[in-house]
């Protein structure tokens, strides 16, 4: 049985030329991303009370370990604790983007009446394919400019945690 159109006429990419660059931006977001994971531990390094307080940590999944981050600094006296739960905050949204990178295939789109076959797609897109679960079946996708604009925010926001990170370790 085939239950969506959208699906059932999708092919796999394996090795396209106009697939290098979301393979290279994708790969950069995702190590920058794991540079989040490395801030949470030495968050918790710091906030724990004992050793075997963050190794217990080490079990945890991201949003749990965020969720413990937040706990512990609510408790703290500290002047960049307002600024410290914000920027976890975006974290949990940037998280969303990142499943979704993770998750989902990457793919071309060609206009009805353009050549596949010989020419570059109209569109490279990440579809959220849960999304088309949904009453729409239609799904918001992630474009290169996005991916983009994603890297940057995540970038900036864990180089952030991290610098304030060192003021806990130091406090």
């Amino acid at each position: 049985m085939n239950h969506v159109k959208g699906i059932t006429n999708l092919g796999l990419e394996r090795n396209q030329q106009y697939m290098k660059e979301w393979c290279q931006l994708i790969g950069v977001f995702m190590l920058n991303f794991a540079n989040v994971e490395l801030v949470s531990y030495k968050y918790l390094n710091s906030l724990e009370e004992t050793e075997e307080a963050f190794l217990k940590n080490t079990k945890k999944i991201l949003s749990k370990r965020i969720k413990r981050i937040e706990d512990l600094i609510v408790v703290l006296d500290s002047p960049n604790k307002v600024e410290i739960v914000e920027l976890w905050g975006k974290i949990r949204e940037l998280v969303k983007s990142r499943n979704k990178i993770a998750h989902n295939p990457v793919l071309p789109v060609w206009r009805p009446g353009s050549d596949p076959e010989n020419s570059s797609p109209d569109f490279i897109g990440i579809p959220d394919i849960k999304e088309i679960s949904k009453e729409s079946k239609i799904t918001d996708s992630i474009s290169l400019k996005d991916l983009g604009l994603l890297n940057d925010e995540i970038v900036k926001v864990a180089g952030r945690l991290y610098e304030l990170s060192n003021k806990l370790q130091n406090a």
